[in-house]
């Protein structure tokens, strides 16, 4: 799944539309799309016909259980939409709280992420609207988010918001292993006014790297298609603006590099599926391990732990989650069973991995002591 939030610190740039547009151009294309609509306000949500006043159910579910997302209710959130291929992951007015909610809880900052790896395999793009406002809500879409798409109205304020969301990204960047690429586009253009070319202008020179140097156009159209409750190219294919918008999703396809995700069982799995020709190509590797397998080896067995969770990868690219420990090796059931038993009345992690490691060593032949431990402090990102 490609995961893109679509963001600005400043209001009324066309991040909504932007993201409709981006979404039901994909959809067309026959791509399984989930859109996350995280603004209070529920724009996203009302252009579907959906009344985020009176929803029983929306992402605001999502944040009730103390940064976990139980099985399954994301799935259950979803709504449909004007377009067969896209589903609505609602707003509600209830988000509004959870900025007066959120101190003091941990964890808050990867809901997102942890309920579109649930919907992985489900879905081929998800594109998030994000709130105008820093804050938990911004973090969960720049967290969950592979590339960022920073809408930019055509005049003064809207570069000042500009400046504050670079700000703030580049924040953000800073607490991630790789920095979050983002795409500037320019909106609501009007060659017809001075504030626009001159805005333009300024975009340019100021940010000639990260500028998408197309624009869209002014186009009623546009507006049009939210009456209609239609995506842009629903409603018009032709029109100014999704021409437009046609052209910023092949620049956005064509400068989007393959990612790895390690967020979660089935993320893993389809990494691994991509690693895997790389190994063999490029790196030599010798896939057989017997002649009468019908499966090709990594030759690897391979321990993830990250802020999602516990994950052994083995060599035939099955993924198993743990919750809180693992083991390997012929000894795992004896050290697994001694770890649940000493978990909770453990001191600290490395006494839980003794009491495995010793477990496995005594009940297991193919074990045997001493034993070296060591302990590795992870670093969150």
């Amino acid at each position: 799944m490609k995961v893109w939030a679509v963001a600005n610190q400043k209001g009324g740039v066309g991040k909504t539309t932007t993201s409709i547009a981006l979404a039901g151009l994909l959809a067309d294309a026959g791509k399984r799309v989930v859109v996350v609509d995280l603004d209070p306000h529920g724009s996203m949500t009302s252009y579907f016909g959906h009344d985020p006043d009176t929803l029983e159910h929306s992402n605001f579910d999502l944040f009730l259980h103390q940064g976990n997302v139980p099985q399954g209710l994301p799935a259950s959130l979803l709504l449909p939409t004007s377009h067969e291929n896209i589903f609505l992951l609602p707003s509600s007015t209830a988000l509004a709280t959870l900025e007066r909610q959120s101190p003091g809880q941990n964890g808050l900052g990867l809901v997102i992420a942890k309920s579109l790896a649930q919907l992985w395999e489900k879905f081929d793009h998800a594109i998030i609207d994000s709130p105008p406002l820093l804050g938990v809500l911004m973090v969960n879409a720049l967290a969950a988010s592979q590339q960022l798409v920073i809408p930019v109205q055509t005049e003064f304020l809207a570069v000042k918001g500009l400046e504050r969301m670079v700000s703030t990204l580049n924040m953000v960047n800073r607490s991630r292993k790789q920095p979050l690429p983002y795409t500037i586009v320019p909106t609501l253009f009007d060659r017809r006014t001075q504030a626009s070319l001159s805005t333009l202008r300024v975009l340019r020179n100021a940010y000639p790297e990260h500028l998408w140097q197309a624009y869209v156009p002014v186009d009623t159209r546009l507006r049009d298609a939210s009456r209609a409750g239609l995506t842009p190219s629903q409603f018009d294919g032709n029109s100014r603006g999704v021409i437009a918008y046609r052209a910023l999703l092949k620049h956005l396809l064509s400068h989007h590099k393959q990612s790895f995700d390690f967020s979660s069982k089935a993320a893993i799995f389809a990494s691994f599926k991509k690693l895997h020709p790389i190994l063999k190509e490029k790196y030599f590797l010798s896939p057989g391990e017997d002649e009468d397998d019908a499966y090709e080896s990594s030759q690897m067995t391979i321990l993830i732990a990250n802020p999602h969770g516990i994950f052994g990868v083995y060599s035939l690219r099955e993924v198993f989650e743990f919750q809180k420990f693992w083991a390997i090796g012929s000894g795992r059931e004896f050290a697994l069973g001694a770890m649940f038993a000493h978990y909770s009345g453990a001191a600290t992690a490395a006494d839980v991995a003794r009491m495995g490691v010793q477990a496995g060593a005594e009940f297991d032949t193919g074990s045997a002591l001493p034993l070296t431990l060591y302990s590795h402090e992870l670093q969150v990102d």
